[in-house]
C-alpha cells in the first residue's frame, strides 16, 4: 500500500495502537462504571436503612410495634371488643389468658392488666398493649390536645349516664 498521504505504516502501527489502547481502556471504563452504580446502590440501601433505624418515624418508616398495637388498638375500641375502663384495674403477673388487644398469652413472666368495666366485663392485656389502648382512647377523646377541657372523663359505652 506504501504511504498514505505523509502517514508511514509504522506511524499507522502507532495510532492503532493508541487506538487499541483509548478502546481497552473505555471497555475499563465501563465496567468500573456499572460496578460503581452497584456499589452506591448498595449505599443508598444502608444510608436508606441507618436513617430508618435513627428515626424511626420518619418517611420510608417501617411502622413500630407500637404503631401496630395502637392500630389494633383503635379497631377493637372501634368494634366495641375494647372499652373505657372505669371502674377496676389492677396489675400483676400474667394469667395465660389472652391479651384484649394483642391476642397473645399474657405470660407468668409479662405484666398482666385486668380491667373491669361496669357490667363487671373483664380483660386482661400487657403493659404495653394496655398502654397502646390507653394512648388511642386519649386521642379519641381529645385528652392532651389544646381544644380538650383537662378534666374530660373517658364515657363508658357500658354505662348510661
Amino acid at each position: 500500500m506504501g504511504v498514505v498521504r505523509g502517514v508511514s505504516p509504522d506511524e499507522r502501527a502507532a495510532t492503532a495502537d493508541r487506538l487499541s489502547r483509548t478502546l481497552d481502556r473505555l471497555s475499563r471504563s465501563r465496567e468500573s462504571l456499572q460496578n460503581n452504580r452497584v456499589l452506591v446502590a448498595a449505599s443508598d440501601y444502608r444510608l436508606a436503612t441507618s436513617r430508618r433505624l435513627l428515626n424511626p418515624t420518619g418517611p420510608g418508616a417501617v411502622p413500630s410495634r407500637d404503631d401496630q398495637l395502637r392500630v389494633l388498638a383503635r379497631g377493637r375500641l372501634a368494634s366495641g371488643v375494647l372499652f373505657a375502663p372505669r371502674v377496676a384495674m389492677w396489675a400483676g403477673f400474667g394469667s395465660g389468658l389472652p391479651c384484649a388487644v394483642c391476642e397473645e398469652a399474657v405470660g407468668p413472666l409479662d405484666a398482666e392488666y385486668v380491667l373491669r368495666a361496669w357490667n363487671a366485663t373483664q380483660l386482661v392485656a400487657h403493659f404495653h398493649c394496655y398502654v397502646a389502648w390507653r394512648a388511642e382512647l386519649d386521642a379519641l377523646h381529645g385528652v392532651g390536645s389544646p381544644s380538650a377541657p383537662a378534666s374530660a372523663p373517658h364515657p363508658s359505652p357500658d354505662r348510661e349516664d
